[in-house]
């Protein structure tokens, strides 16, 4: 008959061999270290199986040794109660503590885990996790926030996150400023508010395209109203961005103020466009809308006509009374005709004291009409100089041009109407001759 007691201790021993077994093939499948301990003699233990994380990060062979000849002494000596306290009470314990290794210092945490046979302790697996890698991350972490909060408040430029609800989630100190509006306001409230009424449409249309992940916008050019009510021209650039576990998203929104740029070109096109004395437009506008005309009326079968004005005895007004008060007169002109013609009439001072004015959709009767009252519209001025009212004259050349001529050209049509105004110049001379 089979001894019992034999019989429970290869059970034992098989247990502990596959127990082992089991242990070793994880050990080496997981990034943390970890060794297995059972009790030696005078309170200590010896390592019965390591993994090669922590034989790497101990530098140190470590099966069959001594743990209080492994681990450096100081970390011994607070390793040594913790392996009492869980010995003695079969409860998990950690430890975090330091170590250095070839010269570097790591961090660590020691957590035991027992393994117990009827309430006793049989062996300890010893999870090493290092904690360096951790706090350098966490405090490459901490640099990069406090990089990106620096550039976001400080930036030249304004920025802000605008959520999917569209108002503004995050807003730094340079649009505020911009918008000369606190932040929180600015936080409260539809980003849209924001948006000139003319480029809300174009704005929140373009926001949207965005938000589907459809589009993303570089420096479009688009008007904001500050809380003075001020316009204020931005570049604004505009994308997509994901944060957090919940991939939340935010558009965001990057402003460069252009404000000034924009008042240049302004004033640039005004310079290129506009005879500086007057403010009517100049030749090279005159010219070009002279063959917008031309090319209107040739698509459209209509007509249209070109006025030539030419102030009479300008010259004399120079020489009597100096080219002040010549210059007083052609403003005084242009003032007066700008009431006479229509809103779509390009009226251009094209030399001295020679005006020109382009009538689309308009037919001989309606051109001269328009030339009889620009004509007295003249007439009735009276310019103040030098304590004297200016009488002023002018005489005006009429030249209709029809669509259905398909070799109209601008040059043509502007000489006909300057002879024709010679023409009725010299009639009226010619009349006072014979009067």
């Amino acid at each position: 008959m089979p001894n019992m007691s034999t019989n429970l201790v290869n059970t034992a021993d098989t247990f502990d061999s596959d127990l082992m077994s089991i242990i070793a093939m994880v050990m080496d499948s997981v990034s943390d270290g970890v060794f297995v301990l059972k009790p030696a003699s005078n309170d200590d233990f010896i390592v019965i199986n390591s993994n090669r994380t922590v034989v790497g990060l101990l530098q140190k062979k470590m099966n069959g040794r001594l743990i209080s000849q492994v681990l450096p002494a100081g970390v011994w000596q607070k390793f040594k109660p913790l392996l009492r306290l869980v010995g003695g009470k079969s409860q998990c314990r950690s430890l975090r503590t330091e170590f250095d290794v070839g010269g570097n210092t790591h961090q660590v945490k020691l957590r035991l885990e027992p393994l117990c046979r009827n309430g006793k302790v049989q062996a300890m697996v010893v999870v090493v996790k290092l904690l360096t890698k951790t706090v350098k991350m966490q405090q490459e972490n901490r640099e990069l926030r406090n990089r990106f909060a620096a550039s976001f408040e400080y930036a030249p430029y304004g920025v802000c996150f605008i959520d999917s609800s569209h108002k503004p989630a995050m807003v730094n100190r340079s649009l505020a400023r911009t918008i000369d509006k606190p932040i929180a306001q600015l936080q409260g409230n539809s980003f849209a508010s924001l948006i000139h009424l003319e480029d809300r449409a174009m704005f929140e249309h373009a926001l949207e395209k965005v938000f589907e992940g459809e589009r993303v916008y570089d420096g479009i050019e688009i008007r904001i109203v500050n809380s003075a009510g001020n316009i204020i021209w931005v570049a604004m650039s505009m994308s997509l961005a994901h944060y957090g576990r919940d991939d939340m998203r935010y558009a965001i929104i990057q402003t460069l103020d252009i404000t000034n740029r924009k008042a240049n070109e302004t004033e640039l096109m005004r310079l290129a466009t506009q005879d500086h004395l007057t403010g009517a437009n100049n030749r090279l506008v005159f010219d070009r809308r002279l063959r917008d005309a031309i090319n209107n009326a040739q698509r459209y079968c209509r007509k249209g006509a070109v006025l030539f004005i030419d102030m009479d005895d300008f010259k004399m007004v120079n020489d009597t009374f100096g080219h002040k008060a010549g210059d007083a007169v052609l403003k005084a002109v242009v003032n007066s005709l700008s009431g006479i013609l229509r809103s779509t009439d390009i009226l251009a001072r094209i030399g001295g004291d020679e005006f020109a004015a382009i009538l689309e959709e308009a037919d001989e009767e309606m051109a001269e009409r328009k030339a009889d009252e620009v004509r007295s519209a003249i007439a009735a001025l009276k310019v103040p100089v030098k304590d004297n009212l200016l009488d002023v004259r002018a005489s005006i050349g009429v030249q209709v041009f029809d669509g259905s001529d398909a070799d109209l050209k601008a040059e043509s049509i502007l000489n006909a109407a300057d002879q024709a105004m010679y023409a009725q110049k010299n009639a009226v001379k010619e009349q006072h001759m014979v009067l």
